[in-house]
């Protein structure tokens, strides 16, 4: 707007200035006001409270003269910086006002288009003028050109500058900035204010400026933006939204196949409507909101109207729609810190995701899913204890919390919160070690069960089968005293003495069950290996002393055992001296483990490695491996060697038994 003052004692002049004045503003789009004064004294009066942009000002009028009067004016602070053009019948005037510095000079009769000219003029200053913004601080007053101006945006009550080099702030309303720069500026927000000069391009809920920063459009502004900005372009806009809403069915379709794998499969319409409304929400909420705020708040929404859907108990609905959301504010994350520049310290409260963005998050979001379908199970139809299932949530929340402040920071408190979240996660640790080394022994226990069972079974079926022969000679034994009877009576002892060499053999095949140690599961391992090599390996030594009882140990004891006395019998089998030793004892901490049998060749070692003599290699190496890993596990020492016609291991664990 342009105020204009006219001092003329001339009624007609004053008419007809007025009128082809109004008449420019009217032709040009610009608003005019005008104040007309009749006397010097009128108009200086005014001046003490009042500002104009331009003043014409007679030279002659009837009692006083303008060229004093604009001296007068000059004189006072508020007549510094005002325009004066001057009107008069003489030219000659001209050269006296030098000293006045007026803005021109018109002279009577007034001719239209100079007066057009000088408003021109005018208007051409102000706009240069206004091109420069200022504002005042502690330090003093500052002034910046509008080029270098990117937006304005409001902080609390302070008024945030961003430029494309620096960042400055004052105390002020942004209200009062939109009212002085309305003509270059555009209010987008109630916290926005952007310079359209510096738009990149234009979204259905948010600009992008040059700097890539994305600032959301508030939904009373959109159609105001739209018209300002766009010109014509509204199918970008479209293009935009079309974009968005595919991305957000997308997402549905992605948290489905989660659920899938989350969930038992059933098939229920019900689930279909819930997935339906809450597309619907999601999509009604982003753009009524237009923030990433919005985003968070009613996608967390619309996961609970899912999985309310879906039949299961409340720690798994919780659990589930957690671990889906946390998924996807992480893979949104990916895009925005890597490819994304945004406003971290510029009310990010009003930040937006733009469609690129919502895309490439949503991509990952699925791809993870198509990875965790693929190797992960994570259905789960059991009881989580309550300790366990908190300490497990703990860890998506505190994720969630973590991921928004980094996402949508205001800088003071980031540090402090991923301090916090690792010290969290580094405390949960030492609980999680706990857990799994109470699952550890749980799981050797059950191994340990196991074996026992093993033994147990074979133990029974050893005796089963020995009773049967008792039972088969109980059956004959009259008929065995029969037969003595009638050898004796012709005088056989020879034959007799054959003949109970047979019984004896037959009740010693009944009663093989030999007693090595006095602990129970090692007798019957052992037994139980020893078992099917009796054909080949005659009389083994044999010598255990070791605790009655052996706990937890016992399932590695038996890894060592077993493969090892597997190997030797293999190796005395092939031999022809076909011999067999094996010694086990403990005392004072250690256990100590010696196995030695015979071979038939010498072996085959390469690079430390012994080399197999199995027609089948698949599989190699695996036993021995087995027990390297146990005498690791118990600190121990292994030693192997051999001769031309033995085979030798050696083996020392550090372990604390019970010897009661």
């Amino acid at each position: 707007m342009l105020e204009l003052a006219i001092c003329d004692d001339d009624i007609i002049l004053c008419n007809w200035l007025e009128q082809k004045l109004l008449h420019y503003g009217k032709a040009n789009d610009c608003q005019i006001s005008i104040e007309i004064y009749y006397s010097a004294e009128q108009l200086l009066n005014r001046l003490e409270e009042e500002s104009y942009d331009m003043l014409f000002l007679d030279i002659c009028l009837e009692h006083e003269n303008g060229i004093d009067i604009g001296t007068e004016i000059r004189k006072k602070n508020y007549g510094k910086e005002l325009r004066i053009t001057y009107i008069s019948t003489y030219q000659e005037y001209a050269m006296k006002l030098f000293r006045i510095h007026p803005f021109d000079f018109l002279v009577k009769p007034i001719r239209e288009e100079e007066l057009f000219r000088v408003i021109g003029e005018l208007r051409e200053l102000l706009k240069e003028r206004k091109k420069i913004f200022e504002y005042t601080d502690t330090k003093g007053i500052h002034k910046i050109s509008y080029d270098k101006i990117l937006y304005f945006y409001s902080l609390g009550k302070r008024v945030h500058i961003v430029t494309s080099e620096k960042e400055y702030e004052y105390r002020g309303k942004l209200k009062d900035v939109a009212d002085v720069t309305e003509e270059y500026f555009l209010l987008i927000h109630k916290s926005y204010l952007i310079n359209m000069e510096h738009v990149e391009h234009y979204e259905y809920d948010n600009v992008v400026m040059k700097d890539k920063t994305r600032l959301s459009i508030s939904k009373a502004n959109r159609k105001k933006v739209r018209k300002t900005i766009t010109n014509g372009e509204e199918k970008i806009m479209n293009i935009h939204l079309i974009t968005y809403l595919t991305s957000k069915l997308f997402w549905i379709y992605t948290v489905f196949r989660y659920n899938t794998i989350l969930y038992p499969k059933n098939e229920d319409t019900q689930k279909l409507f819930a997935y339906f409304c809450a597309y619907l929400l999601s999509c009604w909420g982003s753009m009524q909101w237009g923030t990433m705020y919005g985003d968070l708040i009613f996608e967390l929404i619309a996961l609970l109207i899912i999985t309310v859907a879906y039949q299961a108990d409340w720690q798994h609905h919780v659990w589930n729609t957690l671990m889906v959301y946390i998924m996807g504010i992480l893979c949104d994350g990916i895009p925005i810190v890597f490819f994304q520049r945004y406003a971290v310290a510029r009310n990010p409260v009003h930040h937006h995701m733009g469609p690129g963005t919502i895309v490439m998050g949503n991509f990952i979001f699925f791809l993870l899913e198509v990875i965790i379908e693929r190797k992960v199970g994570v259905k789960r139809s059991y009881y989580i204890k309550n300790r366990h299932w908190l300490a497990m949530l703990s860890v998506p929340v505190i994720s969630i919390i973590v991921c928004i402040r980094i996402l949508l920071p205001d800088r003071r408190g980031v540090r402090s919160t991923i301090v916090l979240f690792l010290l969290f996660i580094n405390v949960f640790i030492f609980y999680l070690h706990d857990e799994v080394q109470k699952s550890y022994i749980e799981t050797a226990k059950q191994e340990e069960m196991k074996i026992q069972m093993s033994q147990y079974a074979k133990e029974l079926e050893m005796m089963m089968k020995s009773q049967d022969r008792l039972n088969k000679i109980h059956h004959d034994y009259k008929h065995h005293l029969t037969t003595i009877g009638a050898m004796a009576k012709t005088g056989g002892n020879e034959e007799i003495l054959s003949y109970l060499k047979q019984m004896e053999n037959i009740a010693g095949t009944a009663l093989c069950h030999h007693l090595y140690t006095e602990n129970r599961n090692m007798n019957n391992l052992l037994n139980y290996i020893l078992e099917d090599s009796k054909s080949v390996i005659e009389n083994p030594e044999i010598s255990v002393e070791i605790p009655n009882h052996i706990g937890e140990e016992l399932f590695d004891i038996s890894i060592i055992v077993g493969n090892l006395m597997d190997n030797a019998i293999r190796g005395t089998a092939a031999s022809d001296e076909r011999r067999l030793s094996f010694q086990m004892y403990y005392g004072k901490g250690i256990m100590n483990i010696q196995i030695e049998n015979s071979i038939k060749d010498t072996p085959k070692v390469r690079n430390g490695i012994y080399l197999t003599t199995k027609s089948r290699k698949e599989g190699h190496g695996i036993g021995l491996q087995n027990v390297k890993l146990v005498v690791e596990k118990y600190h121990g020492q292994m030693e192997i060697c051999h001769t031309e016609k033995s085979f030798q291991v050696k083996i020392l664990l550090y372990m604390k038994l019970d010897e009661k």
